[in-house]
């Protein structure tokens, strides 16, 4: 039992080294820069509203990600039909993890991206007002630039109850 683990160097520098609480890099000690943590999994996206879930169809739902310490990349591919387009705010739901809080202090917020074939997203979703997410804790809010401010994008700008989005983006961990 080592409890400075294995290292491995090259001539007299050392490069990587295994301990109980994870792999560190070229001879650094530090636990923050420590690698605890990697996992690859799938991850079930799914429309909200304040009134519950509004998915009805989902023929295309594939949500996969990646996690590298609290860093978390996200993907998904949707083709889904709503059973209305209500005023309120395109949420997304099923994150893999709970992301980090933003605050006015840090400023931490991920964006995502929505991108490829994505369709019958509305005009507020194209063009120079070109809609993504931004984290809000364990959900996406669909979010647009407006006259160089942000504005929430409701379901009520789609084009049709039956879209295809694609999503990709990442985000701390808390």
């Amino acid at each position: 039992d080592n409890p400075d683990g294995i290292a491995f160097v090259e001539n007299t520098t050392e490069r990587m080294r295994i301990r109980g609480d994870g792999i560190t890099f070229n001879g650094d000690t530090a636990a923050a820069n420590t690698l605890n943590d990697y996992e690859e999994g799938t991850w079930t996206p799914a429309f909200y509203t304040s009134g519950g879930v509004t998915t009805t169809t989902t023929t295309t739902n594939y949500g996969i990600y990646t996690k590298i310490g609290r860093m978390v990349y996200i993907h998904a591919k949707l083709h889904v039909t709503l059973s209305s387009l209500p005023g309120q705010i395109v949420t997304v739901t099923g994150l893999p993890f709970t992301g980090e809080t933003a605050t006015v202090d840090t400023g931490q917020r991920a964006i995502f991206a929505i991108g490829g074939d994505a369709s019958n997203l509305g005009g507020n979703a194209g063009g120079s007002r070109t809609a993504h997410f931004r984290l809000n804790n364990d959900q996406l809010q669909g979010v647009y630039m407006n006259s160089g401010t942000t504005a929430y994008w409701y379901y009520n700008h789609m084009d049709s109850t039956t879209f295809d989005m694609n999503i990709h983006g990442h985000y701390a961990a808390q």
